[in-house]
């Protein structure tokens, strides 16, 4: 008698409702869209510290030619080596060197350039100069580095402190 009812018990059991089963995917939907958007700010946000990482390693890298007063190509004597960035994304650095006697070039020559990539945006700025052999930039400046939401500033103060993230 008692398998009896066991069996009737499992025969008058009720499944899920159309409606329960359409309300569990349309949460899972829901999280799942969210998810996805997460996940892709964090990949924007992921290029531009990479690229920041980059640029501060170039500033720090004219400072440091500057700070060593280093001899580039053909022995010039630098006068300054200042870090760039223009319009189109190439950013790196260049030297300015004696000519005759005491004269510097007025246009610079390049050492090194890089081109900003994964999407990421720089603002172009003017030349910042570090002088030999303090490695002091000649004025502050601000760069920002931007890839759809995400951004991330780079400051360099008077005396050549270079701060990531300020």
């Amino acid at each position: 008698m008692k398998n009896v009812k066991q069996k009737l018990k499992w025969h008058n059991a009720h499944g899920f409702t159309l409606i329960e089963l359409l309300v569990v995917v349309a949460i899972i939907g829901i999280m799942t869209v969210i998810m996805i958007a997460s996940l892709k700010k964090g990949r924007a946000q992921r290029a531009v510290d990479i690229a920041a990482r980059q640029v501060v390693a170039t500033i720090r890298m004219a400072q440091g030619y500057a700070l060593a007063g280093r001899y580039t190509d053909d022995n010039k004597i630098p006068c300054t080596f200042r870090f760039f960035v223009d319009a189109s994304g190439e950013y790196g650095v260049r030297y300015t060197y004696h000519m005759q006697g005491s004269t510097c070039t007025l246009s610079p020559a390049s050492v090194v350039s890089y081109h900003i990539g994964n999407g990421v945006t720089i603002t172009p700025l003017s030349d910042v100069v570090f002088s030999i052999p303090q490695g002091i930039a000649d004025r502050s400046a601000r760069l920002t580095l931007r890839k759809g939401s995400a951004t991330r500033s780079i400051c360099i103060d008077k005396l050549g402190r270079v701060n990531d993230g300020c």
